[in-house]
């Protein structure tokens, strides 16, 4: 069975779907499910798999729901008798855990230049699934995009209608020029993502973003947007400038800070 629920968690992770998965990882006495007892939850509530049925199980499908809602995984200890919370008279002592299984966050990169390739090279050793969308065909197959997800060779509109953006999504806007990045960036601008960030001088981007004043877009998505994209290191390299991008995004989705760690405060 367990190899059955690996399966559909992995089906599940392909269909960009989180999953709840729990597992008894200890058994004292009288209890209703067995150690390595395993269930696949889903956010509609359906589930795979059994850890013993009864109380446990639905007070576990209650708790995994509201843990697919927060995205928190966690441990518990269920003490199955008349005073413990579920009020069973078993006995025994059921401890597992649920985790909340994740796709990988999505990095959405519209241009394939120098500085793109970089970037996808970096951040497809740190297990993000990389995206790269250049209407150039003569780049599919350079070879620091060997790792990617996908190369997608159309139109900004065209590949975000095969790409499921979400909350969790990173884009970054590297095109070839000022038309391109302007292109892809109206596509985007309204999207729930986490984090856009586009290339460009000071120049550049304030004649961006009142364009996209005068086009009525919510002043508040503007705000978020990070352009010019990176850390201030003074210019730099391709691979530099990559680093830079790349050390934004982390900040933003570690919830960190731009302090040195020496002086963070214990």
């Amino acid at each position: 069975m367990s190899k059955i629920i690996f399966e559909k968690v992995l089906e599940a992770l392909n269909k960009d779907e989180e999953v709840a998965l729990v597992m008894l990882t200890n058994s004292i006495g009288s209890v209703p499910g067995a150690e390595e007892s395993m269930m696949a939850i889903y956010k509609d509530g359906k589930t795979i798999g059994t850890v013993g049925g009864g109380k446990i199980e639905f007070d576990l499908i209650k708790r995994s729901l509201k843990a697919l809602e927060t995205g928190e995984s966690f441990t518990f200890k269920y003490t199955l008798n008349e005073t413990g919370e579920l009020k069973m008279t078993c006995g025994g002592v059921s401890e597992g855990f649920v985790r909340i299984v994740k796709p990988n966050e999505k990095l959405v990169i519209f241009g394939a230049g120098h500085v793109s390739q970089k970037i996808a090279s970096i951040a497809s050793s740190l297990s993000f699934d990389v995206y790269i969308v250049d209407d150039r065909e003569e780049f599919k197959n350079v070879d620091t995009f060997k790792d990617v997800k996908k190369f997608l060779c159309c139109t900004p509109s065209e590949a975000l209608s095969e790409i499921n953006l979400n909350n969790r999504s990173y884009v970054i806007l590297v095109t070839r020029g000022h038309v391109t990045d302007y292109e892809a960036l109206k596509e985007v601008i309204n999207r729930d993502v986490a984090y856009i960030g586009m290339m460009g001088s000071k120049k550049k981007v304030k004649e961006i973003k009142e364009k996209l004043n005068n086009e009525d877009i919510d002043k508040e998505k503007i705000k978020k947007l990070y352009a010019p994209i990176g850390l201030d290191i003074c210019n730099g390299t391709p691979e530099e400038i990559a680093i830079s991008i790349i050390s934004e995004i982390l900040v933003i989705k570690n919830k960190g800070t731009l302090k040195h760690l020496s002086e963070r405060e214990e």
